[in-house]
């Protein structure tokens, strides 16, 4: 009732904001009242499964799973990596990329010796926010596979089955469990993503105007990515902490397109793909960059590489024509 009422009042939001706000505050109120429940019943039962990778299958490309965590979450992490460590379809490696510096002495809480003797790799690298979650892993296996997750979800555990079966059938295309919709200003100058044109029904339909959003896990082929995703000042000076956005745009210079890998029914999407630990949300990058910092983001990588091609073409033209 609560999802219905919602949707029809999104298509009025600006009549009525007060009555949209106070039903999606009441909503999301349930809902963590419902995954808290869930989370400490969920750290009772997880157990570390030591035969969680693949050990008989030859694969080529390989399937590497990479994330990142730091400090204020890393006792959360152990739980989503055991969570991927029952995974219906095995990944060759799991790789928990850490921040030089963050943890002194490089020492992690007891639990990790647990997630090691599983096969669980823990490197430290030089800390680039949210970009390390994926930035070493595309680097150093540039012929693999590479699947993202995050840190403060609990993931279904049939989803990197989900993502490998699109990728077989869109091998030169970025697959995400979740995606959302850009749109573009009249003069394609600007561009967005547009919260409310979230890619649910449309799996199997790869588009440049569709954003993979990292919280719902994506696979990326071998060489999706442009190398310029590499340039780490770049990176720094025009978006620290939106590595969503950043990515999409070093994809459709590598002329990669993006595709939702899972038809997905939008009141039932966060129960597909998993669910938020309850207790993950205080340090969130979310909040700061729905506060505006996105957009500033999105602006400042449009500015320096929307020309990047010198036959007339822009990239948000490229990302309005879709196809």
């Amino acid at each position: 009732m609560f999802t219905r009422i919602r949707c029809a009042l999104k298509r009025e939001i600006l009549k009525y904001p007060s009555v949209y706000n106070s039903i999606h505050r009441f909503h999301a109120f349930i809902l963590a009242k419902l995954l808290a429940v869930r989370w400490p019943v969920h750290k009772i039962f997880t157990r570390f499964n030591r035969n969680g990778l693949n050990k008989t299958e030859h694969r080529t490309p390989r399937i590497i799973v990479s994330l990142t965590s730091y400090p204020a979450r890393i006792n959360l992490v152990p739980y989503v990596i055991a969570e991927l460590l029952e995974q219906t379809m095995k990944p060759d490696k799991i790789i928990l990329w850490l921040g030089e510096g963050k943890f002194p002495g490089n020492e992690l809480p007891p639990i990790f010796s647990k997630v090691r003797a599983c096969g669980v790799d823990i490197e430290f690298r030089e800390d680039i926010g949210p970009h390390t979650k994926y930035f070493y892993a595309v680097k150093e296996y540039p012929d693999d596979i590479v699947i993202t997750f995050d840190d403060d979800h609990i993931y279904d555990r049939h989803i990197i089955e989900t993502l490998y079966r699109s990728y077989k059938k869109h091998p030169e295309c970025v697959s995400a469990m979740l995606c959302v919709k850009y749109s573009f200003s009249e003069d394609n100058s600007e561009c967005y993503a547009d919260l409310w044109e979230t890619a649910w029904n449309t799996a199997g339909e790869p588009s440049f105007q569709y954003q993979a959003e990292g919280v719902g896990g994506v696979l990326y082929p071998p060489h999706s990515i442009h190398e310029e995703v590499f340039n780490l000042e770049a990176i720094k000076r025009l978006s620290p902490k939106a590595d969503d956005i950043w990515l999409k745009f070093m994809e459709v210079i590598n002329g990669t397109k993006v595709v939702p890998a899972r038809f997905i029914p939008k009141f039932y999407g966060k129960i597909i793909m998993g669910w938020c630990i309850p207790s993950s949300q205080a340090t969130a990058l979310v909040a700061t960059n729905r506060n505006g910092a996105n957009d500033k983001q999105m602006r400042a990588v449009t500015e320096a590489y929307n020309n990047w091609f010198n036959d007339g073409r822009t990239l948000l033209s490229i990302m309005n024509e879709g196809k």
